[in-house]
């Protein structure tokens, strides 16, 4: 419907019922706000009577009766805002930057000094032979030995007495006569450490140590073809050269072993069995005393070596003073 002047019935009746209900709740009010009144004066009467310190009182029913009914509020609730939701704020990591490595400096080791070496011992030679071949008689030969009827020995022993060009004298090596040009051998392991060339014959004597510091020496005297040199190390059974010139049909070659003693700046000599390997010794010495045999045979069984008198097989000394 279309108003010209005034209000429709409709809104005079929306605008009664406004009223009303204002008019409603000022009354409520007021009766609230006199109720209220009236417990806070009860309140305090009853906080005056309490306060006495001999006794407490008791509270009486009417006054537990007397708490009035809450009426509900016409008005609208206000409302409430949601609490705010803190979200925590992530703080942020650093981030660390990767280290770069440094190269680590290369270390130079140490080395190690070699461990030195000990110096040899002064040991003895071993003997394995006796520097030339030995074998038993047959068709005028023994072994490097030529049977002549005009020698009157070919072995001289170590201690014998024998006639030099300058009168009587001891020999203290080992002296063979053999046949011309019959090989001679190292007997003993060791290192060359002189040639050196007789004066008064046409041949060379040789000298080998055990090692470099050796005091013992073993002498080769009366060589010729000389087939090792000054420094090398050689082995026992090593063909050295041939024996020496001393005479037309035969040769000769000798065989010394000595010790110096640095102590006393004295030498000595000693028989060769003294050093020889205790494994081949009793070889060495039958091989000795067959040839001994075979050469007083071919003589007509005359006694020329005094086996008897010896210490060892050929031998009538064990060592002696120079």
């Amino acid at each position: 419907m279309v108003r010209k002047n005034g209000f429709a019935p409709l809104e005079i009746g929306i605008l009664l019922a406004v009223v009303a209900m204002l008019v409603l709740g000022t009354t409520v009010y007021v009766v609230r706000t006199k109720h209220n009144y009236a417990d806070e004066t009860v309140d305090q009467t009853s906080e005056t009577s309490t306060s006495g310190p001999t006794a407490e009182a008791s509270p009486s029913p009417a006054a537990e009766q007397s708490t009035p009914i809450e009426e509900e509020s016409s008005e609208e609730p206000t409302p409430t805002a949601p609490a705010e939701t803190y979200s925590p704020t992530a703080t942020p990591v650093p981030v660390v930057p990767t280290a770069t490595p440094r190269p680590e400096p290369t270390v130079t080791p140490t080395p190690i000094p070699p461990t030195p070496t000990p110096t040899p011992a002064d040991v003895a030679p071993v003997l394995k032979n006796l520097m030339v071949d030995f074998a038993p008689y047959s068709n005028g030969y023994a072994g490097a030995f030529k049977f002549e009827a005009s020698e009157n020995q070919l072995f001289y022993e170590y201690g014998v007495l024998v006639n030099g060009s300058n009168g009587p004298k001891y020999l203290w090596t080992f002296e063979y006569h053999v046949k011309k040009n019959a090989p001679v051998y190292v007997v003993a392991d060791g290192i060359v450490q002189s040639i050196a060339k007789n004066d008064n014959a046409n041949d060379y004597e040789i000298l080998i140590q055990p090692n470099a510091n050796s005091s013992w020496q073993v002498w080769y005297d009366h060589v010729n073809s000389v087939k090792v040199s000054v420094g090398q190390t050689v082995s026992a059974g090593k063909q050295l050269g041939v024996a020496g010139e001393y005479s037309a049909t035969l040769s000769r070659t000798e065989l010394m072993i000595r010790k110096w003693d640095n102590a006393t700046q004295s030498a000595y000599t000693v028989c060769p069995f003294e050093v020889f390997d205790p494994s081949l010794a009793a070889t060495y010495k039958a091989k000795v005393n067959k040839l001994i045999s075979d050469w007083e045979s071919f003589k007509g069984g005359t006694t020329i070596h005094p086996n008897n008198e010896y210490v060892s097989p050929g031998c009538f000394y064990t060592q002696h003073d120079e």
